[in-house]
């Protein structure tokens, strides 16, 4: 064997590796399709799995909350029984009464920093939309499009 064969056959079998790492047949890019569908269907599964534990947690804080509301006003305790909703009370009367003193009392101009009072009365108002929505509640399907969202 001499060195022209040597080298002859170093060059063809080369090339042939890389023609071989380039060129695939129809079996083995099948085989490569089939692994990225099962990859992907896997991938699938596993966030399925996840989305089922966030429903289930969903659903477990909202079964305590019902648990501890039903427990606070079957409490035969007056002041336990009317915490929340003295709370309620106080935070819309507050509210409503800052909103008035801002609107027709001119308290914009009494305050010397007006931020502060701008800040506290949008928290205030906050507070009250949190209250309302509270009471008077969303359905279950507004719930159900933020979860989504």
């Amino acid at each position: 064997m001499g060195f022209m064969d040597f080298l002859g056959g170093g060059i063809v079998e080369a090339v042939g590796k890389v023609a071989d790492d380039l060129i695939t047949s129809d079996e083995e890019r099948a085989e490569k399709e089939n692994e990225k569908l099962k990859a992907d269907l896997q991938y699938k599964t596993e966030m399925r799995k996840f989305d089922v534990a966030e429903t289930k947690a969903y659903l477990e804080d909202k079964q305590s909350a019902r648990v501890m509301n039903s427990n606070l006003t079957s409490s035969k305790d007056w002041l336990v029984r009317n915490t929340g909703s003295l709370l309620a009370w106080f935070v819309i009367i507050g509210t409503f009464a800052l909103d008035y003193m801002v609107a027709f009392e001119g308290l914009k101009e009494a305050v010397g920093d007006k931020e502060v009072l701008m800040f506290i009365l949008g928290s205030m108002n906050t507070y009250t939309a949190g209250v309302i929505s509270f009471y008077f509640g969303s359905s279950k399907t507004e719930a159900d499009m933020k979860r989504v969202s």
